[in-house]
C-alpha cells in the first residue's frame, strides 16, 4: 500500500488459491448446476414419497375391502388361463367350466353376468353360486384377464 502506482514487486509469492477467471466461472456455473439438479432430485424423491403412500393407502383400503366383502373373488392373467383351475382347490367339474367361461370372456372382451351354478359336496345340499366374469384391460385396451365373483345365493334359490 506504501509503494508507489507504477512499481513492480520482483518475486512475489504466488497465491495458491489465486485462479484464471475462465476456471473460476467454469466452477461455478458447475456448482450451480450441480445445485439444481440436486434440489430437483429433492423434490422427485418428495413427490414419489407422497405417491407411494397413496398408493400404500389405497392398497390397504382395496386389502380391507377384500377381506369384508362376502363374495368370493377371483383375477387371472392370460398365462393363468392355460393352468387346470383345480389347482386353485375348486370342485373339478366347476374348475373346467369356469376355465371355459374364462376363455370366452378373454375371446369376445364382453362380461358374462349372472352364472348360476350349482355345487354339490358329498353328503351336504348343494351351494349355490351367482358368477360373474369381466374381462380385465391393461393401458392399451388389450384383454389382460378375467375378474371372477362369485357369490352364496343358496338362501334366495331355495326361497
Amino acid at each position: 500500500d506504501i509503494l508507489p502506482e507504477d512499481s513492480i514487486i520482483i518475486n512475489e509469492p504466488d497465491y495458491f488459491y489465486k485462479l484464471d477467471k475462465q476456471v473460476f466461472w467454469i466452477i461455478i456455473v458447475s456448482i450451480l448446476g450441480l445445485s439444481l439438479i440436486l434440489v430437483m432430485l429433492i423434490i422427485s424423491i418428495l413427490q414419489r414419497r407422497k405417491v407411494e403412500k397413496r398408493i400404500k393407502a389405497q392398497l390397504s383400503f382395496q386389502e380391507i375391502l377384500m377381506d369384508t366383502i362376502p363374495l368370493l373373488i377371483c383375477w387371472k392373467d392370460k398365462q393363468q388361463l392355460g393352468l387346470n383351475d383345480s389347482e386353485i382347490d375348486l370342485h373339478r367339474r366347476f374348475a373346467e367350466q369356469a376355465a371355459v367361461w374364462d376363455k370366452k370372456v378373454v375371446k369376445s372382451g364382453k362380461p358374462r353376468m349372472g352364472i348360476n351354478w350349482s355345487l354339490i359336496r358329498d353328503g351336504e345340499d348343494p351351494v349355490w353360486l351367482e358368477i360373474n366374469k369381466v374381462p380385465l384391460y391393461n393401458e392399451k385396451g388389450e384383454v389382460v384377464g378375467t375378474l371372477s365373483t362369485a357369490e352364496d345365493v343358496t338362501r334366495k334359490v331355495n326361497l
